[in-house]
């Protein structure tokens, strides 16, 4: 029986690059359980959305397996090694998607903010499209896959890449869509109390954030559409297991500006994390080089974000399962679900109207 003053904590869950939600959902599982086994009276309510973009080739074990295949030939790209027509369309698909919304945000960005890719983003669509030809059907059932929950085997992701090569060279785009994406989730779903991201997840999670703070620039991502007045309440608690640091400079600020509304989260680092730090963290404050690659990706970020706290645990960039470490990190939601403070939004009427 429900107990009438128990108290529902809604917690939103964004999964890794090439993770999707229902993986995401097993990764938390003994989090979950965890909480589901305490007394007391509140109760956690989970929520896992998709990504909405999908690695190439997701249907045939995606860029990792592709990757080992072209390992003895570097000028493959694994992208090209699944060209098979729904693969094709999902990848064009998808780059359509993110080029058009970041097309629609560009009319408000200023210079400094523009975007320096839409050459190579529009090469990238010639050879698909080609490829594709007048596939309609391929077409239809490459967006009603992207439009649907993603089944156990799609790897998911929060940006795009156009070139898609072996080695994930940049650009990454499409968080435009993204946020659209989530807007929309949190509209339906929401206000949540706290959010989890995992790796790329945890920057969304914060994006998101920060425009829902209103310390983020709602012209800048116009698409972040979030009409019901309850549901645009901020976090008030944040958890980021693997953090990774943005490359992108316009990423990175964003999520300095997101810190301006003291979220500050709690972050887990893996000692065996093996994420490459990108060129810019290559020496950040006082670490160098010569540190172990999490350490220097998890620092950068916890400055960024001003995280109230880093723990570290022996696995990798992945969300731990010790039961020890599971229950403290159970211990610590549960006392942000009764002690983390309204964040107070800095949004006036007008910017809200434009949400």
């Amino acid at each position: 029986m429900t107990d009438m003053n128990e108290k529902t904590v809604k917690v939103l869950c964004l999964h890794n690059l090439g993770s999707n939600s229902k993986k995401m959902r097993r990764s938390m599982q003994p989090y979950i359980g965890a909480l589901e086994h305490r007394r007391g009276h509140m109760r956690f309510e989970w929520f896992f959305p998709d990504a909405p973009y999908m690695l190439p080739g997701s249907h045939n074990g995606g860029l990792g397996a592709a990757a080992s295949s072209a390992k003895d030939d570097p000028s493959v790209s694994p992208a090209s090694m699944h060209m098979d027509p729904i693969n094709v369309a999902l990848t064009l698909v998808s780059l359509r998607r993110a080029l058009d919304a970041e097309a629609f945000n560009e009319v408000e960005r200023p210079t400094k903010l523009a975007r320096k890719t839409k050459k190579q983003s529009d090469e990238a669509l010639v050879p698909l499209q080609d490829r594709i030809g007048h596939d309609e059907e391929a077409i239809r059932r490459a967006e009603s896959i992207l439009d649907s929950e993603a089944p156990d085997e799609h790897q998911a992701r929060w940006w795009q890449i156009p070139s898609d090569a072996k080695a994930f060279p940049g650009p990454w785009i499409g968080n435009e869509h993204s946020i659209a994406c989530l807007g929309a989730y949190i509209d339906q779903h929401g206000p949540f109390d706290g959010v989890i991201g995992h790796s790329g997840g945890s920057l969304l999670a914060h994006y998101c954030h920060g425009l829902l703070a209103g310390t983020l620039d709602p012209k800048q991502e116009r698409l972040f559409d979030v009409k019901r007045k309850e549901a645009r309440r901020p976090f008030r608690f944040s958890l980021t297991f693997a953090p990774y640091y943005p490359s992108n400079a316009m990423h990175a600020g964003y999520l300095a500006m997101s810190a301006q509304s003291r979220l500050r989260p709690l972050i887990l680092s893996g000692k065996r994390d093996e994420i490459t730090p990108p060129r810019e963290l290559h020496q950040f404050g006082s670490l160098h080089v010569a540190d172990p690659r999490s350490k220097v990706v998890c620092q950068a970020f916890a400055s960024l974000v001003d995280a109230q706290a880093v723990w570290t645990h022996e696995g990798g960039h992945s969300i731990p399962r010790d039961r020890e470490l599971v229950e403290r990190i159970a211990d610590w939601l549960e006392r942000q679900a009764i002690e983390a403070p309204e964040v107070p939004s800095r949004r006036s009427q007008q910017v809200v109207a434009h949400l």
